[in-house]
């Protein structure tokens, strides 16, 4: 059985694969709608100034200014979206390490089970993502422990029996009918063990 030791991260890239592909999508999807929001804001700024220019005149508004507004609003757009995409950056790193924490984790218990017949139990994190997995991966260990407790017990009496049986043979002190019953007893725990 593994010792469980407190959890406390390391780094946020558990999976640094799932976790960058899940942060580029989230950059793409967000930065997609901004790009279209941020054109139509400066398409619907630009007309707007030279509407306004054309009703007040050169006079009041030089076209010079005008532009320099859509250049501080290109400029503006810009920084927003490199803003955007590194925080979108850091949060979908952040999102991403709720779900691959507990896959990571979940990953690496199963290949101690499987791989070198250790086993342990699975701790989530209390804000994290896949609980009800790893619940039922918990249960699956618990389950297979008991089993495992049950099916040593039943060895360890079946050892008994067969050496019952060898010593009784030795001394020749039981008749066939003893051993046959005895004989019996072993079979039974066999079967019980082969059905389990």
């Amino acid at each position: 059985m593994v010792s469980r030791q407190p959890f406390r991260r390391i780094h946020y890239q558990v999976d640094k694969k799932m976790q960058l592909t899940y942060a580029r999508t989230l950059i793409f999807y967000v930065d997609f709608i901004e790009f279209i929001l941020s054109g139509a804001i400066w398409f619907l700024n630009r007309e707007y100034l030279d509407l306004f220019h054309r009703i007040v005149g050169e006079n009041a508004i030089p076209q010079a200014y005008i532009q320099s507004i859509q250049n501080q609003l290109i400029l503006k757009l810009g920084l927003a979206i490199i803003t955007i995409v590194v925080l979108l950056y850091g949060l979908g790193i952040y999102v991403s390490n709720r779900f691959a924490g507990p896959l990571y984790r979940l990953t690496k218990y199963l290949n101690l089970a499987g791989i070198e017949n250790n086993f342990g139990t699975v701790k989530i994190r209390k804000h994290d993502q896949l609980h009800e997995l790893a619940q039922a991966f918990n249960n699956m260990v618990s389950s297979f422990e008991a089993k495992l407790n049950e099916d040593l017990k039943s060895i360890d009496l079946l050892r008994e029996k067969i050496s019952e049986i060898l010593k009784a043979i030795e001394k020749g002190s039981e008749s066939p009918a003893e051993l046959f019953e005895k004989i019996k007893d072993i079979d039974e725990l066999t079967s019980k063990l082969a059905a389990a």
